[in-house]
């Protein structure tokens, strides 16, 4: 005869506790993302409006949000490439605790870095 596995009680509290870790880690991951992302954008306008640009198009953009974990922390990457019409182009880099950096660039570099 089988017996009986009994209360599985503990069982299933202790899928319900693994359960809301995993959301709360989840949630935190998102915010942190969010925050990033603000950030990000708040930076970006204001050294463009810094450099009096006032019509950018972005060209290329690789941005890499970044995320904290328990063996650390990885910081947020910005990598832009700009063009003000007519005929002006710029690099646009930034990354997290450092300034952003606009740098102006020719046509031709521009266009082999947007490969």
């Amino acid at each position: 005869m089988h017996k009986p596995i009994g209360n599985p009680l503990w069982l299933w509290l202790l899928i319900l506790t693994f359960s809301v870790l995993c959301l709360a880690i989840y949630r935190a991951h998102v915010n942190h993302q969010r925050r990033n992302r603000k950030r990000i954008d708040e930076e970006f306008s204001k050294t463009i409006a810094q450099h009096g640009i006032e019509n950018v198009q972005i060209h290329k953009d690789h941005t890499r949000l970044g995320y904290r974990s328990k063996g650390g922390k990885r910081p947020f990457e910005v990598h832009r490439i700009l063009h003000d019409p007519p005929d002006r182009w710029f690099v646009y880099s930034h990354t997290e605790d450092s300034d952003p950096v606009l740098m102006p660039i020719s046509q031709q570099r521009a266009v082999a870095a947007r490969g």
